[in-house]
């Protein structure tokens, strides 16, 4: 659904809730750097309840009904993950079984979206185990995963301050480039329905 601006509106997704996370980073950036007819919208998932059918549907509390109601106005997501454990973090995939829940009406607003999914880690493996992961999460709720741009910052804190944000020209270069394969890929998407 378009906005009152006419903008492609893109919803972030941080996995980490930690102050100063490298992910949140990466969508601070994306939104400083948006090219021109897109804006980047991080959502908060911090406050979302731990899923449970019981509230799922009609039932569902208002920062949930929210949080897919912001979900259902956006053209695309943009995922950040850290990786935990070798896979997403708990948060991330409690957002995600929220906005895939197949009690949603008319439909989860997570179905069928366009997503572009990146990380970064101050390790050598960049949350590749972790992307995986999500994109079978993603895969299983239907979603339109862009491939063009799999995006793994490896051994990352030097393109970071300490507070989180992105201080490397060429990630900041990075983010306008996936905004922009992300709304060619929103395009594609939305002429195949």
């Amino acid at each position: 659904m378009a906005d009152a601006d006419d903008k492609f509106v893109v919803m972030g997704l941080a996995g980490s809730l930690r102050r100063g996370s490298m992910n949140r980073g990466l969508l601070l950036a994306a939104q400083e750097v948006a090219p021109d007819g897109v804006r980047v919208e991080i959502a908060d998932i911090a406050s979302l309840p731990h899923y449970n059918t019981d509230l799922d549907g009609d039932a569902a509390p208002d920062v949930v009904k929210a949080f897919c109601a912001q979900m259902r106005r956006s053209h695309a997501l943009l995922i950040a993950t850290p990786e935990y454990n070798h896979s997403i973090p708990g948060v991330l995939k409690n957002a995600l079984d929220w906005a895939g829940s197949s009690r949603c009406k008319p439909s989860p607003p997570l179905r069928a979206n366009p997503v572009a999914v990146l990380g970064a880690a101050p390790g050598k493996s960049g949350t590749i185990r972790a992307q995986m992961a999500l994109k079978t999460v993603l895969l299983a709720c239907k979603c339109h995963i862009m491939m063009t741009h799999d995006t793994y910052y490896q051994n990352a804190a030097p393109a970071f301050s300490d507070d989180g944000r992105v201080i490397d020209p060429q990630v900041k270069k990075e983010m306008r480039e996936i905004l922009t394969g992300l709304r060619r890929w929103g395009d594609v998407v939305r002429s195949m329905k």
